[in-house]
């Protein structure tokens, strides 16, 4: 089966930013508009977290369309940051990003719009103020259920979805979190989105795996029946071309 021809596919390439050693022919695989966004970072890590994820983006979206070549892809995004393909291809691609310092992840279909984001318990060390502020009394409920051990791991989860479901909308945070509303309903997650008044049942799909002990990823897509596949990136020289 050629890459991408199933529209229901949804591809999940991730990689830790900080193992990654990019060959000279990836690290110049960025536009200037890219360089300058990575530049505006304070952080060195930063710079490498953003630099490794669009390198990895343009790379997979080469294995979609091989006649394009990385360097050659093309993108604008829209006023909440979600990046949009420029490029004329054979039929439609969806993408989105999500890096942490210790793991990046490019998410790419081809059955409609994605959102991924990937968190870890060391990047929000005390969840309580984001509890109070961004979960319905629903979720605090739940949330309350779990032993204090599994809370940390609890958030976590359940902060991503809402991450995602904005993030396949397009709207990232410019939508409070308080009126994404997630909640454990016969063995799946259903988002309600109240400011929006959409639902993920039953057009929508989402998932969630661990990627490491300590890292968490949540995927959401805009059609019903999407399934996720995990590939984890190793680059070469040979990418670049």
């Amino acid at each position: 089966m050629a890459v991408g021809s199933d529209r229901r596919h949804i591809e999940i390439w991730f990689c830790d930013p900080r193992q990654c050693v990019l060959p000279a022919s990836l690290a110049g695989l960025l536009s200037a508009q890219e360089r300058d966004a990575m530049a505006a970072f304070r952080y060195r890590d930063s710079r490498r977290q953003y630099l490794v994820s669009h390198v990895m983006l343009r790379w997979v979206l080469s294995r979609y369309e091989p006649h394009v070549e990385p360097a050659s892809w093309r993108f604008q995004t829209n006023d909440f940051g979600k990046p949009w393909i420029l490029n004329p291809t054979l039929a439609p691609l969806y993408v989105n990003l999500s890096h942490i310092s210790t793991c990046a992840a490019v998410a790419v279909s081809r059955g409609g719009e994605v959102g991924v984001d990937i968190e870890t318990s060391s990047t929000l060390p005390d969840p309580q103020p984001l509890i109070g502020l961004c979960f319905s009394e629903a979720e605090k409920a739940h949330h309350e259920s779990f032993a204090a051990a599994d809370r940390g791991q609890a958030f976590i989860r359940r902060w991503t979805l809402k991450e995602a479901w904005l993030k396949a909308l397009g709207k990232g945070l410019s939508v409070s979190p308080a009126s994404i509303e997630c909640t454990w309903q016969a063995g799946a997650w259903r988002i309600d989105d109240h400011h929006h008044r959409l639902s993920s049942w039953p057009g929508w799909s989402v998932h969630q795996r661990a990627l490491r002990e300590d890292v968490q990823l949540a995927v959401v897509a805009g059609y019903p029946s999407a399934d996720v596949e995990l590939k984890r990136w190793y680059p070469t020289a040979d990418d670049g071309s």
